[in-house]
């Protein structure tokens, strides 16, 4: 969550001089493809086109102020209504009007947790019995799934594996400890694999009918 300059010095002006402050009568939220900008008066990347609507924060969804918080008391829901498919969104923003207007505070988008995926992984124990093209499945890896692309015979042990590429990235809360144990499609055993993982971006493409929500106290705003 950011306050934007224009929401600063509103409230700075209002505290310390005799200007009014002024606020409009409804605000709006607004969904973004990128930073929606620092001044608020100068809005940027907001989504635009093919039915895309601002939602105003009324009623149910109206923005409250509790523990020294201002949050949207219900959910916010923007449903794509046109046959093309939205820009990815990945922030949010609170508008004074619904359209142009000015945004007062912004935040990114995210999925009520992080996710993570697997970028590269390596043998720590090479295992035995592998064959190039077996697949190897990390066990409690989010369904991440990498492929053997070499294999060797050490010391008269063959099928052991000196090379694997990663085929399915999969995706999970919290990285497994390393070293991962493995599962494999072919008669290899005894592998376990030292992975690298990434934190995904969180992004949001709304296809025609697709909606997004934006829960119950995620438009957070809160002075630090």
């Amino acid at each position: 969550m950011a306050l934007s300059q224009l929401a600063r010095d509103q409230m700075l002006s209002y505290a310390f001089t005799t200007t009014a402050l002024t606020r409009p009568t409804t605000w709006f939220a607004a969904l973004h493809s990128g930073f929606p900008g620092d001044l608020g008066s100068t809005i940027s990347n907001e989504l635009s086109g093919n039915n895309y609507a601002r939602q105003a924060l009324v009623s149910g969804n109206a923005l409250t102020l509790s523990s020294h918080q201002i949050t949207n008391a219900g959910s916010v829901s923007w449903t794509n209504s046109s046959a093309n498919t939205w820009s990815a969104a990945t922030w949010w923003s609170i508008c004074d009007a619904v359209s142009a207007g000015n945004v007062w505070a912004s935040g990114e988008l995210s999925q009520g947790g992080q996710s993570y995926f697997l970028v590269s992984a390596r043998p720590l124990n090479p295992g035995s019995g592998y064959a190039v093209n077996d697949t190897v499945t990390l066990t409690s890896g989010g369904g991440a799934v990498v492929t053997v692309d070499e294999v060797q015979t050490v010391n008269g042990t063959a099928g052991v594996i000196s090379k694997v590429k990663v085929t399915n990235h999969g995706s999970i809360a919290s990285p497994p400890a390393n070293p991962c144990a493995t599962t494999s499609s072919g008669s290899g055993t005894g592998c376990t694999l030292m992975g690298d993982w990434l934190l995904e971006p969180t992004s949001f493409t709304l296809n025609a009918g697709d909606t997004i929500s934006i829960a119950t106290s995620a438009l957070l705003v809160a002075l630090t």
